[in-house]
């Protein structure tokens, strides 16, 4: 067992260095995969679309508020229109017919193609807005981009050259630690295998826990293939061009590295919203999952929330609950559960934090049972927790702490 525990954290490492090597994301929910990339420091001021002087979001037709035509200003208006809804091919579509581009409008033309995944285009655009900026977030994002697309030796320099001009504690951190070099130089020797459960869309977030009766492990991985091509729909005007990510599930045998044909959880973990990744406790009756949840009525901003079910009752009307540290206006995703069942671990942007997503816990002090509302005779379970404690600044920094 802790074989499998020392490859489950390895293969987590690898995880984590992928999304620092490649992408918020998710994401959550493409937050929950594209987190590496800073964006705390913009996009959240001059730039968001506003009605008059009230900082209001918009609740009318856009066209009535953008008006008609190709002028810098129109273009400019609807590209931030599409890019805050998340339509990102609208939104190139709009920023590239203005003729006099503000470094802004090129810092979101890189945004919107790494979003929809031409990340040739978004490096061509990242290096612009850091050739002539002096913000060190711009040198950190340019660097990401450059890991993804395997430029290691530029990455370095340019991350040296953020961690030179930066006072955050990422950079420090950077400039004395050498580990993630050590990575590199055994890239070469590790032989990576494509599973045969991946698909054309991102597949992550796997969580395997041991049978009992083999040598096979249960899995539950977060993906997006023909079963869920569903799409949340934000507003009336705009559909995000992400697909609807669901929880799946499967068996995989270690000696033989073959799985079992996926199959989509089904019941109230299979609904019209975000939902992943998700874990199990060690005796395979409890599943934890992230799923988006709440809007908030002020902002339209999509929230992601942690829940709990029973394995058994997931058919079952109510069997879902929400954790008591949910909140519709902020998100607390992507949970861990201690080997004893006593502490949850998650992420979230919870007021107090060190930057964007910071890493917390909660302690478990009991269970508090009910019954279902349309079968008296069945139980479920809901958790009691204690109030979250972030975990501090030596894990937490400016950026995003996540997965």
């Amino acid at each position: 067992m802790s074989m499998v525990k020392n490859i489950s954290l390895c293969i987590a490492f690898l995880v984590v260095c992928s999304v620092s090597l490649s992408q918020e994301t998710d994401t959550l929910y493409q937050d929950s995969i594209s987190n590496a990339f800073d964006t705390t420091k913009f996009f959240n001021e001059s730039d968001q679309l506003v009605q008059n002087e009230t900082k209001k979001p918009f609740k009318s037709a856009p066209i009535f508020e953008f008006g008609i035509g190709n002028s810098d200003k129109v273009n400019q208006n609807w590209g931030n229109y599409y890019f805050e809804k998340e339509s990102y091919q609208k939104a190139i579509d709009r920023f590239n017919e203005i003729s006099d581009k503000s470094i802004d409008v090129v810092r979101k033309l890189g945004k919107s193609f790494f979003k929809i995944d031409e990340i040739d285009s978004a490096e061509y655009y990242y290096k612009i807005v850091a050739d002539i900026s002096e913000n060190p977030t711009d040198q950190y994002n340019y660097s990401q981009i450059l890991y993804m697309n395997e430029k290691f030796d530029e990455a370095e320099f340019v991350r040296q050259k953020y961690a030179d001009i930066s006072d955050e504690k990422r950079a420090e951190i950077f400039k004395s630690n050498s580990f993630h070099k050590n990575i590199f130089s055994y890239i070469s020797d590790l032989n990576l295998v494509n599973l045969s459960i991946n698909t054309k869309n991102s597949d992550f977030g796997a969580f395997s826990v041991k049978n009992d009766t083999n040598n096979g492990y249960s899995v539950l991985y977060t993906s997006a293939d023909e079963y869920s091509l569903k799409k949340i729909k934000k507003s009336k005007f705009i559909k995000p061009e992400y697909p609807t990510y669901d929880i799946f599930r499967t068996s995989f045998d270690f000696n033989s590295m073959e799985f079992e044909d996926p199959i989509p959880l089904s019941g109230e973990l299979n609904d019209q919203y975000q939902e992943g990744p998700a874990i199990m406790s060690d005796d395979h009756k409890t599943i934890y999952f992230t799923r988006s949840s709440s809007v908030d009525s002020q902002d339209e901003a999509l929230y992601l929330n942690l829940f709990r079910v029973s394995s058994q009752n997931i058919n079952n009307t109510d069997s879902v609950l929400g954790l008591s540290i949910n909140n519709e206006h902020y998100s607390v995703m992507h949970p861990s559960i201690a080997e004893n069942g006593k502490r949850i671990y998650f992420s979230s942007d919870m007021p107090g934090g060190y930057g964007g997503m910071d890493l917390y816990y909660c302690e478990v002090y009991g269970l508090h049972k009910q019954f279902f509302l349309d079968d008296s005779t069945d139980i479920r379970e809901s958790i009691r927790l204690l109030q979250p404690i972030n975990l501090g600044e030596s894990i937490n920094t400016e950026g995003n702490e996540v997965f």
